[in-house]
């Protein structure tokens, strides 16, 4: 994530960045969806087969002490851990199970805002198709630029924050790593 930012920063350029935080990622996800990207994509049939086969045929049970419940057949998602979801996605992102960050470059803050606002309603859009839902509440943006953007999609404004909790990193929106330098001082 810090070299795509970087790169960005480095050519001059206005960066933002959007989280999209997905609710039950691994519960929602559509297999035939999956699979039917993977046919129009031209990807060969083996790997397809793989792919089918993973998400095929699962089933589960809840146990408390000694009581089971009946053995269901599960028709959506895929097992916890998967990194299915982020081959298909057709943006440059970086991916983890249940967040997805967008970063965008453009030339001037308007083209940013226009861009970043763009990508959302698609990236939603795509994720839609996919049986995913993003928790619009815990979705937000973050600018490297001097001058603050307010996005909205579908009549809701995305949360701007000027630091943004990557894997337990705090990332702050001038690079400069000391929420997160602090963070860790606090800890020790």
């Amino acid at each position: 994530m810090i070299s795509h930012i970087s790169e960005g920063i480095d050519t001059k350029k206005r960066v933002g960045i959007y989280l999209a935080d997905l609710t039950a990622a691994f519960d929602l996800l559509r297999k035939e969806k999956l699979v039917e990207i993977m046919i129009k994509k031209g990807i060969p049939s083996y790997p397809i087969k793989i792919v089918h086969a993973y998400l095929e045929n699962r089933a589960g049970y809840t146990q408390i002490d000694e009581a089971k419940s009946c053995v269901e057949c599960i028709k959506v998602g895929c097992v916890q851990g998967s990194v299915l979801n982020d081959i298909f996605c057709p943006y440059k992102l970086v991916s983890y199970p249940d967040n997805s960050y967008v970063i965008v470059h453009d030339g001037d803050t308007e083209s940013l805002k226009a861009t970043l606002t763009g990508k959302l309603k698609e990236h939603f859009k795509w994720l839609g198709e996919m049986g995913m839902i993003c928790n619009m509440k815990k979705t937000e943006t973050m600018i490297f630029d001097p001058q603050d953007i307010l996005i909205q999609v579908d009549g809701e404004i995305i949360k701007l924050t000027k630091i943004m909790k990557v894997l337990g990193v705090l990332l702050d929106n001038q690079l400069s790593w000391k929420p997160y330098i602090q963070q860790l001082i606090g800890k020790i």
